[in-house]
């Protein structure tokens, strides 16, 4: 049985707004093309694998007569893997333009494992052209409907050491040799095909010390210091994970007041099984005692952030602390439509205390705190 994807119901009616490219975006190996498949019932679609040295040639444009050509040739269009494709987004856009020019518009869709401004400026070039989606690894709601809502409570502490990518689900007895096999094959080789990484130790240095240091608050400083790479290979790294959809981060939320943090991030993992292929270590949680409170908050925040994402609620998520020596300090702060609510994970605890000085500052506000009893309240997908 196939895993049912949130996003098979995007868009509505199975295809893209008239003349527009559909593009999904998410790691590798997190389902775009099974995703596709299953959406597509079109047996002569076109698919035009990135991959291939022959993709370039086929989507090098030199005239308005080449794009009719290559819309002509189906009555629909895959472009897969399209962050491989030099130039990609101004041959979307040229696609795009003559396409909606058509009196039957083709149906395009595009997938990449990465933010495809690395790929050819995408953001400048197709602006207005794309509807843009995001698959992330399998949700709580997609897990729950898999294999069942008492099972996946029951598994939720394997989530937390394995993850929630397809493959991992599907297979269990060979997880660890998968998100290995991810980490080694395709997070670094793919980041370094992608963008000039000049100095791979390094590097790996990096995505190590963001691994042990998931949910501490990070300053581009210290990760330079750490790792001996400058201040801004911190970032053009850090913003490279990002773009490939390996790690997130989370902002501090302040009013600019003197006595709150407002340059601070936290860094958390897309997937803790990547997280834990990192550092090689699938021990469970029962021998990580000082471990569970870190995974615990990454999970939670991945799910809410998964949840917002297919909701297409617009909700910004961030973090606060106050500074001082008795700083006090808050997981998580969601704003959906001006409206503040506020979360703190704890693994087991049922209760925590509102910190005053927030409360002072910004009011009472709803407070959850977010257990392994009640997660899966938060990451459902409403009625």
């Amino acid at each position: 049985m196939l895993i049912y994807r949130e996003l098979t119901d995007f868009p509505k009616g199975g295809a893209p707004r008239k003349g527009k490219a559909f593009v999904v975006l998410g790691s590798r190996r997190v389902g775009k093309t099974t995703l596709l498949r299953k959406m597509i019932s079109e047996p002569k679609a076109l698919w035009i694998n990135g991959e291939l040295p022959s993709t370039s040639t086929l989507l090098n444009f030199q005239t308005q007569g080449d794009i009719e050509q290559l819309l002509d040739q189906a009555p629909m269009i895959i472009i897969d893997e399209a962050q491989h494709v030099e130039g990609i987004g101004l041959k979307i856009k040229m696609l795009v333009d003559v396409n909606e020019q058509r009196p039957n518009p083709v149906p395009i869709f595009v997938t990449g494992s990465s933010s495809l401004e690395l790929a050819g400026g995408v953001q400048e070039s197709a602006v207005g052209r794309l509807d843009k989606y995001q698959l992330w690894p399998i949700s709580w709601h997609e897990f729950s409907d898999y294999v069942g809502e008492a099972n996946a409570l029951q598994d939720l502490p394997n989530r937390l050491v394995y993850g929630m990518y397809p493959a991992v689900i599907e297979d269990p007895n060979n997880a660890r040799k998968t998100l290995i096999d991810y980490c080694d094959d395709i997070l670094f080789k793919d980041i370094f095909a992608l963008a000039d990484v000049r100095r791979p130790t390094p590097f790996g240095h990096l995505v190590s010390y963001l691994a042990q240091n998931v949910g501490q608050i990070i300053k581009y400083e210290t990760l330079a210091s750490d790792t001996g790479l400058s201040r801004t290979a911190v970032i053009k790294y850090l913003d490279l994970l990002e773009q490939c959809f390996i790690v997130k981060r989370v902002d501090a939320y302040s009013k600019n007041l003197a006595n709150e943090l407002k340059k601070g991030k936290k860094v958390y993992f897309c997937d803790l099984g990547v997280r834990n292929a990192v550092l090689r270590n699938f021990a469970p949680l029962t021998s990580r005692p000082n471990e569970i409170g870190a995974l615990w908050e990454n999970f939670f925040f991945m799910e809410r952030y998964k949840r917002h994402v297919y909701d297409q609620d617009f909700t910004e998520m961030y973090f606060w602390r106050s500074t001082g020596t008795n700083a006090q300090e808050i997981d998580f702060i969601e704003i959906q439509d001006g409206k503040l609510t506020a979360f703190e994970a704890k693994y087991q605890k049922d209760k925590a205390l509102m910190p005053t000085q927030f409360v002072r500052t910004y009011g009472e506000v709803p407070f959850h705190v977010v257990n392994m009893r009640n997660g899966w309240k938060f990451w459902k997908k409403p009625a």
